[in-house]
């Protein structure tokens, strides 16, 4: 389904720091589903810079608190939002994981399999993965921090 921004700003988490909230609105209905990206330092707010740049961020990080009146983010774009469930204190919300233009990854731009492996094998991954997980304390997908 897509989706377009309705409207951001910047808010504050439970322990009261800031963090950037985005409303999307789909384009097909009223449903709407908010996206909360993290400042904390580290792997989380490297993913709400990079998140931020795919929504089209055009000024500063501090502009997104005059919301839609600081036009820092393309609001004209429709977004695919990959939306995952998620459980916290025995309820089950959905949350928006990921934010992609659609079609920016198609089948005609991917490797094939072996062309893909042979490419990420020569980069030495494991170790890099191996040390962020030890640095992170993650031991599976459930204890990623974002």
């Amino acid at each position: 389904m897509l989706f377009k921004i309705e409207d951001y700003g910047i808010t504050l988490t439970k322990d009261g720091a800031p963090q950037i909230t985005i409303l999307f609105k789909s384009v097909e209905s009223d449903e709407t589903k908010t996206w909360w990206g993290s400042l904390k330092p580290g792997i989380a707010r490297e993913i709400t810079i990079k998140t931020l740049m795919t929504l089209g961020l055009t000024k500063e990080i501090e502009d997104l608190a005059d919301g839609m009146a600081s036009c820092a983010l393309n609001v004209a774009q429709e977004y695919e939002l990959v939306l995952e469930q998620s459980e916290y204190k025995g309820k089950t919300t959905e949350r928006v994981r990921f934010i992609n233009i659609p079609g920016s990854v198609s089948k005609s731009k991917m490797l094939d399999a072996d062309a893909a492996r042979i490419a990420i094998s020569a980069l030495n991954l494991k170790g890099d993965l191996m040390v962020m997980k030890k640095h992170l304390n993650v031991k599976d997908q459930s204890d990623v921090p974002f």
